[in-house]
């Protein structure tokens, strides 16, 4: 567990993806976690029920529902939010747009966590255009 500050979170976002403009973050410092304590952290978050439906609970509401669960359980632990939030890209290859969540690591890494899957995935052929903690 680190503590970092938000413009080391842009920088972060920034290495991963250097075109990235709108990165809103509302806190000054965040606590960056390992990828291992994050883990454990998700194990405490009851997963969502809801079922996918298109243009009425899709991609960006599992992340928005996502981040607020999961920084509901870090800010019992936590002294502070946790870098993790919500991003939206468009894939490079298929043009489409998809909403999903981040974490910025205490190596400065940045990590996309599919919300539907619980998973991590590689981001290399996402743009990002939106990000929110």
């Amino acid at each position: 567990m680190e503590t970092i500050t938000c413009q080391q979170i842009r920088d972060a976002l920034k290495r991963a993806n250097p075109k990235v403009r709108n990165i809103w973050l509302f806190d000054k410092h965040y606590v960056a976690l390992s990828v291992d304590e994050f883990k454990k952290v998700l194990q405490t978050v009851e997963p969502i029920t809801t079922q996918f439906k298109d243009e009425l609970f899709d991609c960006d509401d599992y992340a928005h529902v996502t981040s607020a669960f999961v920084k509901l359980k870090a800010a019992a632990k936590y002294p502070r939010s946790i870098a993790f939030g919500e991003i939206t890209v468009k894939h490079s290859m298929s043009k489409e747009v998809h909403s999903l969540n981040f974490m910025v690591d205490d190596k400065e890494k940045v990590h996309y966590f599919e919300p539907q899957g619980r998973i991590f995935v590689d981001g290399d052929n996402y743009k990002p255009f939106f990000v929110r903690i």
